[in-house]
């Protein structure tokens, strides 16, 4: 059963057939011999300008190509070749982009529809030979059950026996039993942003462990702000009023003046563009300055001292600039200066001279563990944050009383709801309500850059657990399923990573469970609320109006049982 359950997973996820074939030999260091022959497509009679053609399937480890030749539709001298269309293993065969041939199968094969008045086909053989052994065996089902067989997982495969039934039911148990990563707390471990005076929540203060303090000069707070250029050969930045830094004028090459900040950079080194106000003219760019003095301790500068302070550091380790962020690991005396927004707050360490980077602390509240605190601890002056989730479900086993903000008392906690950790860095954008930033999150203040574009369920963090987890059966499944139940990116919310996580956690909690639990929660999620609109819905007896029926649609027809009833 456990072997009947892996190749059903495989087969409804992808049919790899020969090509997945290949490409796991290629993984598991086989040698493949691929035998190529080519001949004119005679297995029909083609017509003089279009028309339909019937070719055979391929048979078994076999991969048959449709090869179309002729002039480009922007040329008419340069004759191009593309594939069209293939059959692999036996199966139907089917158009390929981004010239797809129109074909249409049939118990006596598949009949395409080709225009011979301007193109030459030809049918492309591929015959497949693999080898034999308990390795070759063991590539196919990790290139089925997987992400992709790597070197170590066919070691410890052949460790448990090899390629027999044995192994691969001992490799189940192992793939089932093996530790749930919930892609939520992956992701809240590693956001660190900065904390904004429109945020609601605590920050990291100066004498946290796990306050940030950093090197360069710039930041993304500093984008649109006015700077003041003084003096000639020792320059004095300006900033909001305070003095940022002072530099060389040979390092930091625009005259003494009025500027705008335009860009920023967020390393020593990096790239500042500056402008007149407005930036729109007289743009410059310089070098993001290391932050000094020649006299750190003047006026009107607020700097401690680290080793007074007991404030001990670490560099964080993978951002752009070597050396340039530093997180507090421990503080053994006190005597830090209090933060005053606006202000800029100095640390003299032995890297330097370090500026304090003010950052959101996240709190874990956890199903089993739920917070307890008012919202008056995270959220000063507005009680519409309350840092305890309401019961449900979900929570209800491991809610407790204590909540100074929640009806009753009762405090609960929800799943995969972390604390973050400074010494991972700011690696995904946060996303806060519009409400609660005072300036635009920009991609700049991520410590390890990735594609904007890169968002929604295919989101970064999401393709590193689902290729990296130890339990790659469970999160093949987990793609599987949500290509079942999936979400549309076209919310508008792709870039809100922690919504993403929480419904593909849904298909890894219960990834080997009951898919009644599955679509309970998936009824429940308020991402699926607003793909198929029965967020909020209530019945016809509390608001005199029929409620949104869309999802109990979906979830008979697309969801369950189908548009045909089957075995009535």
């Amino acid at each position: 059963l456990k072997l009947q359950f892996l190749y059903l997973i495989a087969a409804a996820m992808a049919r790899t057939a020969a090509c997945a074939l290949a490409l796991a030999g290629a993984a598991a260091g086989l040698d493949f011999q691929l035998q190529y022959t080519s001949k004119a497509a005679g297995l029909c009679a083609p017509p003089a300008q279009k028309g339909p053609c019937r070719v055979e399937r391929s048979g078994s480890g076999e991969l048959l190509r449709m090869v179309r030749a002729g002039a480009t539709a922007t040329t008419t001298t340069t004759t191009t070749t593309t594939t069209v269309a293939r059959s692999y293993d036996g199966h139907d065969w089917e158009g390929l982009l981004p010239s797809p041939l129109e074909v249409a199968c049939d118990s006596q094969g598949c009949v395409f529809e080709w225009d011979t008045s301007m193109y030459t086909y030809t049918l492309e053989k591929v015959a497949v030979t693999p080898p034999s052994g308990t390795r070759h065996a063991t590539a196919k089902l990790f290139a089925q059950a997987t992400f992709g067989a790597r070197m170590q997982d066919l070691e410890a495969f052949d460790a448990r026996g090899g390629g027999d039934a044995t192994a691969a039911g001992a490799w189940f148990d192992a793939q089932v039993g093996a530790p749930v990563v919930l892609m939520r707390e992956y992701y809240r471990r590693r956001a660190n942003p900065r904390l904004v005076d429109a945020m609601n929540g605590t920050a990291y203060e100066p004498c946290d462990v796990g306050a940030r303090w950093h090197r360069y000069a710039f930041t993304q707070e500093e984008v649109k702000a006015v700077l003041k250029v003084e003096g000639s050969g020792t320059l004095t930045l300006i900033v909001k009023g305070n003095a940022l830094t002072e530099v060389a004028a040979a390092d930091f090459d625009v005259p003494a003046g009025t500027y705008e900040v335009c860009k920023v950079a967020e390393w020593v080194g990096g790239d500042v563009e500056i402008a007149a106000p407005g930036c729109a003219t007289n743009k410059k760019t310089v070098p993001n300055p290391a932050l000094g003095f020649a006299n750190p301790v003047g006026a009107g500068r607020t700097v401690i001292d680290a080793l007074a302070a007991g404030l001990g550091l670490k560099a964080l380790a993978g951002v752009r600039g070597a050396g340039d962020v530093h997180i507090t690991q421990a503080v053994t005396t006190g005597g830090c200066a209090a933060y005053t927004a606006g202000d800029f707050l100095f640390l003299n360490a032995d890297a330097g001279l370090l500026r304090y980077d003010r950052r959101l602390k996240l709190l874990a509240g956890d199903v089993a563990s739920p917070l307890t605190v008012g919202y008056t601890d995270v959220s000063p002056g507005d009680e519409n944050y309350c840092p305890a989730a309401p019961v449900t479900f979900l929570n209800e086993g491991g809610c407790v009383l204590g909540s100074p903000c929640r009806r009753g008392g009762v405090a609960c906690g929800s799943r995969g709801e972390a604390a973050n950790d400074p010494n991972l860095g700011n690696r995904y954008v946060f996303s806060p309500p519009t409400e609660q930033r005072s300036t635009e999150e920009s991609m700049e203040e991520l410590d390890f850059k990735y594609s904007i574009f890169v968002s929604g369920p295919q989101s970064p963090f999401h393709n590193i657990v689902l290729t990296e987890a130890d339990s790659q059966l469970r999160y093949r499944v987990v793609w599987a399923l949500y290509q079942i139940l999936p979400v549309a990116q076209s919310l508008g919310r792709e870039s809100e990573h922690e919504i993403w996580s929480q419904y593909l956690d849904i298909f890894a909690t219960h990834a080997f469970g009951n898919y009644l639990d599955v679509l309970k929660e998936v009824a429940w999620s308020p991402m699926m609320g607003a793909y198929l609109s029965h967020y909020g819905n209530q019945a016809f007896a509390a608001e005199g109006t029929f409620p949104d029926q869309n999802f109990a649609r979906e979830i008979m027809q697309l969801f369950t049982i189908g548009l045909y009833e089957l075995h009535p």
